[in-house]
């Protein structure tokens, strides 16, 4: 490949070397590191731009010799509760340093600054255990204890973990599974990963490296150096009393058993290391250094103006310094890359393409000079079979050789493409020519929600329960009564009458929390009344009812000939190429699955569950894709017209490029449009129609319908629902849902009908950080303001109705250049839409709201959501 002139630049010039691009920056540093690998250290102005510079050097080098080492960008965060997906990203890039110190490492300054442990020491907390190694199982946890991990009673996710009888379980970031550790007296009798879900074995392994579950701990003499001088300084500012978090800051201190929040002590310690005593001697690359200078200010001060308030409220000792001078780092070699304000040295311009089919690309690029595609490999052969159609000349290009003239297939998956101006070459990648980008990430969120109730312990008091013989109540406490000699554990529950039933703990299975609308508080019922049987006995025959009305449907929808859709033709791969992500293995694997059913004679009815934003909505467009190149209608049917108007804009801008007529009937569209539609919809010049119930009523009638989308299906009744299909027996069904309810998966599970599952996220989503701390004005004020100076939105979650007004006006006056808006349950239903529509397009900043808004809203421009209470 041609070298860009900027690698030695980056290695020889002394005045900053100038860059027009993120990909050019990108592979400026990627090369010189490929020439002549060494310790690298490039620093961006903050966490985001960290790792889109990451997201890119990622594709040009091997995963172990590039990394991300970012850090929380708020002292008041790092103080109260480190997202625990950063804290897992610090502490494997430095476990990585450890045994490959020759990597590029991307940080921002909070990171860059950031005081850590020194190498060495990093490296004992790392615990190494072989079967067969004799190891005191006490020691074992402590020093678990002393590198991080949390105690837990069960492990649900890392960086924690939990001890029983003679076997320990722990899940360390390093692996992507947990792993237990299985102990005969001292000796360590088996290791194995085993699935959280189910707890079974995943793999044996004869040893494992565990390492630290954070980058916050001290060694002895550190803690004795901390706590004399936490002393001398109390001795001084005439404190003879500890404050609660302070004394218990030293007692854990003493005790070994370190957090986060304990960061702030590193500011008492006489030396720290930094991010480059991992790196052995670092080339360090500043990207544009006034920015970075500026934003390695603004952190000390907002850091000072933090300090100053803890101490008022005697929080913290008055003595921090907590990050290290930036103008120390002077010693390493220093490089600086910025934006020129003078003619470009590199000359590099970024390509573009019209979007067209690839025949088309293919011809427009093939020019009398070089061509560079650099392509993943199953790319590749879409590329080579059309070049091969058309008769086109093309060169597979290895690494030793220089491109030549014409049409160069290069395996790699750059993130952009480019043009280096100087050397006359262009370089394509997959998001000009397939129009989607590959995202390589060495980072991929672990931290998934668990059961919502394990047990007990997760009853709060004042919960509405039912217990399967009693009915509703609600629970209490946990009481302990002696009944015939024997003491033992309740569940104590009122019902009406304010009578008590105590429940055995054993028995907790016997009770189940009580789910209903928000806002509905439930009936109690009267122990020894009988009108829970009564109820019992209704719902059973209601429920007998209508699963024999659901099981004809399904037998004779099994019976029914369906329509037999086509085999994929070249206008569905064109579609398919047309879309701007790589689809993740489940949305593949539930696509095809989808293609198998619409073009069996059997009537489809498949349900695919997956979270928000995991591409549901994806995989029915290409249902529908397929649907209307058979010349068959599709009818969309959302819970709400907000869902409703989502799907119609997704829908009209994937089909933008392909002669598919999208419409949608809600209450936005006015009475002569909708007349216009249903018109057109019956005499088949619609091809797909979005809209809420609004297309159950007896004047909506299609001229051939061939697939029925319903989303959010567990919030539309069954009869109702089922409704639709009873018209409609031969229509395939494709329903999709963010939270599956217990029907559908039964009906799943009994062979009814057919299920894909979407667990896996999108490549190129960054990890959701999570923080849990004590509510706190100014932390709040901080996130909401640093949100809205980058465009963005805020939801602040709060169940309370009766308080929702209050915290909204707090929040306005927290914040006061902010537009704060309120939706609730207690709001009517267009109320509701009309509020979330002004959040939608952005004449609001912060939406105050109940639980109300988790119902498959997916609004991308939040990325923020403040929770209150989160352990209610």
């Amino acid at each position: 490949m041609v070298e860009n002139p900027a690698v030695k630049l980056l290695d020889y010039a002394k005045s900053p070397i100038p860059y027009t691009s993120l990909i050019e920056e990108a592979l400026v540093i990627a090369t010189s590191f490929q020439k002549k690998p060494r310790p690298i250290l490039v620093v961006k102005q903050n966490l985001y731009t960290a790792q889109r510079l990451y997201e890119r050097i990622a594709t040009l080098l091997d995963e172990k010799d590039c990394a991300l080492f970012g850090a929380d960008e708020s002292l008041r965060v790092e103080a109260i509760a480190s997202s625990p997906e950063l804290t897992a990203q610090k502490v494997e890039t430095l476990a990585g340093l450890l045994s490959n110190p020759n990597q590029v490492v991307i940080t921002c300054p909070s990171a860059l600054l950031r005081q850590l442990p020194f190498p060495e020491d990093f490296k004992d907390r790392c615990i190494k255990i072989q079967t067969g190694d004799t190891l005191d199982m006490h020691a074992f946890k402590q020093k678990l204890l002393s590198g991080g991990y949390q105690k837990t009673s069960h492990i649900d996710q890392p960086l924690t973990f939990a001890a029983r009888g003679g076997i320990v379980d722990v899940y360390s970031i390093n692996y992507d599974s947990p792993i237990r550790i299985e102990f005969f007296d001292t000796e360590v009798e088996s290791i194995r990963f085993f699935d959280v879900a189910t707890q079974k074995t995943v793999e044996k392994i004869e040893e494992v490296t565990i390492i630290p579950a954070g980058d916050v701990f001290f060694t002895d003499e550190q803690i004795e150096e901390i706590c004399s001088k936490s002393e001398e300084i109390l001795s001084k500012e005439n404190k003879a009393i500890l404050t609660a978090e302070i004394e218990s800051d030293l007692h854990a201190l003493r005790e070994k058993v370190f957090s986060s929040h304990m960061y702030s002590y590193m500011a008492l310690l006489s030396k720290t290391a930094g991010i480059w005593d991992y790196m052995q001697n670092p080339l360090i690359v500043y990207s544009d250094e006034q920015l970075i200078l500026d934003s390695a200010k603004k952190l000390n001060e907002e850091t000072i103006t933090y300090i100053q308030e803890m101490v008022q409220e005697d929080k913290m000792l008055p003595k921090f310094v907590m990050w290290h001078d930036i103008h120390s780092l002077s010693k390493y070699g220093k490089k600086v890359v910025e934006d020129p304000f003078t003619e470009n040295v590199v000359n590099i311009e970024e390509l573009h393409i019209p979007n067209e089919t690839l025949e088309q690309k293919l011809l427009l690029i093939h020019q009398p000079m070089p061509v560079v595609l650099a392509l993943s490999e199953k790319e590749i052969v879409t590329v080579i079979d059309k070049c091969v159609e058309m008769k086109l000349p093309y060169h597979l290009l290895t690494d030793d050789e220089e491109p030549v003239e014409g049409i160069n297939i290069y395996t790699n998956s750059f993130s952009q493409g480019f043009y280096l101006v100087d050397e006359n070459l262009k370089v394509y990648t997959a998001a000009e020519i397939f129009a989607y980008h590959h995202h390589k990430g060495r980072y991929e969120n672990k931290f998934r929600n668990a059961e919502v109730i394990h047990g007990y312990d997760e009853l709060q008091p004042g919960d509405y329960v039912v217990h399967a013989q009693y009915g509703v109540g609600q629970y209490i406490c946990i009481e302990n009564r002696e009944i015939q000699k024997v003491k033992r554990d309740f569940l104590k529950i009122i019902y009406r009458g304010n009578t008590e039933l105590l429940v055995p703990l054993e028995q907790f299975r016997l009770v189940r929390k009580f789910v209903s609308r928000e806002g509905v508080v439930p009936k109690l019922n009267k122990l020894g009344s009988g009108d829970w049987e009564k109820t019992k006995q209704r719902l059973q025959s209601n429920v007998e009812d209508i699963a024999e009305r659901l099981l004809s449907l399904y037998a004779n929808r099994e019976q029914h000939i369906g329509f037999a859709f086509s085999k994929d033709n070249e206008m569905t791969k064109k579609f398919e190429n047309s879309f701007s992500f790589d689809l993740t293995p489940d949305q593949e694997k539930a696509v095809a699955e989808i293609k198998k059913d619409m073009e069996s004679n059997k009537p489809m009815d498949r349900l695919v569950c997956g979270d928000v934003g995991f591409g549901k909505t994806e995989v029915s467009i290409r249902a529908s894709f397929k649907a209307v190149c058979d010349n068959k209608q599709v009818a969309v049917l959302c819970p709400t017209t907000i869902l409703a108007e989502q799907h119609f804009h997704t829908f009209q801008k994937r089909y933008q490029e392909f002669p598919v007529t999208v419409k949608v009937l809600n209450r936005f569209v006015s009475p002569a449009e909708q007349k216009q539609v249903l018109k057109d919809l019956e005499e088949g010049k619609v091809d797909i129609i979005i809209g809420t119930h609004r297309l159950l009523s007896k004047d909506v009638k299609f001229k051939d319908l061939g697939l029925l989308v319903v989303d959010e299906e567990q919030r539309f009744g069954v009869e109702h629902k089922e409704k639709i299909k009873e018209l409609k027996n031969g229509v395939d069904v494709l329903s999709l849902s963010a939270t599956p309810i217990p029907r559908t998966l039964q009906m799943s599970l009994v062979g009814i009908r057919s299920l894909s599952l979407l667990e896996t996220p999108p490549l190129n989503r960054y990890s959701v950080q999570t923080y849990v701390v004590e509510k706190d004005k100014n932390l709040i004020r901080d996130a909401i303001q640093k949100e809205l100076s980058r465009n963005g939105q805020v939801f602040y979650l709060h169940n309370n109705i009766d308080q929702i007004y209050n915290i909204a006006r707090n929040i306005q006056s927290l914040v006061p250049e902010s537009r704060v808006g309120i939706v609730h349950g207690k709001l009517g239903k267009e109320e509701i839409e009309d509020i979330m529509q002004r959040f939608i397009e952005k004449e609001l900043d912060i939406l105050v709201c109940t639980t109300i808004v988790e119902n498959g809203i997916d609004i991308p421009n939040v990325n923020t959501i403040l929770v209150d209470n989160a352990q209610d």
